[in-house]
C-alpha cells in the first residue's frame, strides 16, 4: 500500500482538469492506492442557487473490481439535493460515496444553497 497523494499529476486542458498517476503492477498481485487531492477551483455562484459536480470512474479493460470512495465537501451554506447515486452518506456539508467499482461509474451531485 502506498499513499500516491504527492505523485498525482494534473494538467489544465481548457475547462477540463485531468488527474492521473502511473502504476507498475505485477500480474495477479493486489495493489492498494490512496489518492487524495483537493480540486483547485472556485465556483462562481453569485446569482445561482445550485451547482453540480459530475465525475467518471472507469474500470480498466481487463481490470479487477476495486473499492472506491469519493468525498465531496461543499461550503457550509450548501446541501446535496439530488444525485444519481443512492448509497450516499451525508453529514453536514460532506457527502461520501463508497462503492466497489465493477463497471464504469458516472456520478452526478447537485447542491443547493440553504
Amino acid at each position: 500500500s502506498r499513499d500516491w497523494s504527492s505523485d498525482v499529476c494534473s494538467s489544465d486542458l481548457g475547462a477540463v482538469d485531468i488527474y492521473e498517476f502511473k502504476s507498475f503492477l505485477q500480474p495477479l498481485q493486489p495493489a492498494n492506492y490512496i489518492i487524495r487531492y483537493k480540486l483547485p477551483f472556485r465556483v462562481a455562484l453569485k446569482d445561482q442557487d445550485t451547482f453540480s459536480i459530475t465525475s467518471l470512474v472507469q474500470l480498466q479493460n481487463g481490470g479487477w473490481p476495486f473499492d472506491f470512495t469519493q468525498t465531496l465537501e461543499a461550503p457550509n451554506s450548501w446541501r446535496l439535493v439530488a444525485s444519481n447515486k443512492k448509497d450516499l452518506v451525508e453529514k453536514d456539508s460532506i457527502t461520501i460515496y463508497d462503492k466497489l467499482i465493477t463497471k464504469d461509474e458516472l456520478m452526478s451531485f447537485v447542491y443547493a444553497k440553504q
